[in-house]
């Protein structure tokens, strides 16, 4: 067994609008498991840990040998039983591959799509001035004195600019 936590280790590319969470090799390829199976851990990227939430259900995906596909199961996020203070994402599999679980990222900005303010536009820092539901650049309305009138200097607004951004001065 061999965990893989760089992408360019990957046997092949992260599909588009995916984010590479974790992988591990398991030989030999297309070996069966016998039954009860093998409970398999493929272990995850610190960066991301904060992105998932415990016993959290993720699709697990393998290599055929020139794609990748779904395993038709689902994997658990656990604490990871070699290290326990990072997580793992635990499953029991049948048949030995590299698996793999990739997040949704539409924007290939490093936050899933779950998580992210801004699924559709490129915001890694999940900057947010007015501290609503909206990252700044998909927000229509970026508003931080809650008057109805958006901030000047926010492109996607389509509110009536403010003139005040730091009063509210709602006529």
């Amino acid at each position: 067994v061999s965990g893989i936590l760089a992408s360019d280790s990957l046997p092949g590319a992260v599909p588009s609008g995916k984010l590479f969470l974790g992988a591990a090799d398991f030989d030999p390829e297309g070996q069966a498991f016998l039954s009860p199976y093998a409970t398999i851990h493929v272990p995850t990227q610190a960066g991301l840990e904060v992105q998932l939430t415990a016993l959290e259900s993720l699709p697990l995906s393998y290599w055929t040998g020139s794609s990748w596909t779904s395993a038709g199961f689902t994997a658990a996020v656990v604490t990871n039983p070699q290290y326990p203070l990072r997580k793992a994402v635990s499953a029991v599999a049948s048949v030995a591959h590299v698996y793999a679980v990739f997040l949704n990222d539409a924007d290939s900005d490093g936050i899933r799509d779950e998580r992210d303010n801004c699924p559709l536009a490129t915001n890694a820092g999940q900057q947010n001035a007015d501290h609503d539901a909206f990252g700044d650049p998909c927000d229509p309305c970026t508003d931080t004195d809650g008057d109805g009138y958006g901030n000047p200097g926010f492109a996607a607004n389509t509110c009536a600019l403010d003139n005040c951004p730091l009063i509210s001065n709602v006529a």
